[in-house]
C-alpha cells in the first residue's frame, strides 16, 4: 500500500533554521492575504484622510 506523503519541504534555510513544510503552506498564504489586505485598507484610509483635508481647505 502506498501512502501519500503528508508533510513536504517547500523551503529550507539550514542558517537561518527555517523550513516551510506544505502543511504550513496554507498558513502561509493565509497571512499573506492579510497582509495584501492590510496593505490595501491603509491606501484607501490615507485616500480618505487627504480627501478630507481638501474638503477642509474648500470649506474654510
Amino acid at each position: 500500500m502506498v501512502h501519500p506523503n503528508k508533510q513536504m519541504r517547500l523551503y529550507k534555510d539550514d542558517t537561518l533554521n527555517l523550513e516551510l513544510s506544505s502543511d504550513d503552506y496554507e498558513k502561509l498564504s493565509s497571512v499573506c492575504s492579510l497582509d495584501e489586505l492590510h496593505k490595501k485598507f491603509l491606501m484607501e484610509l490615507k485616500s480618505i484622510f487627504a480627501m478630507e483635508r481638501i474638503l477642509k481647505k474648500f470649506k474654510v
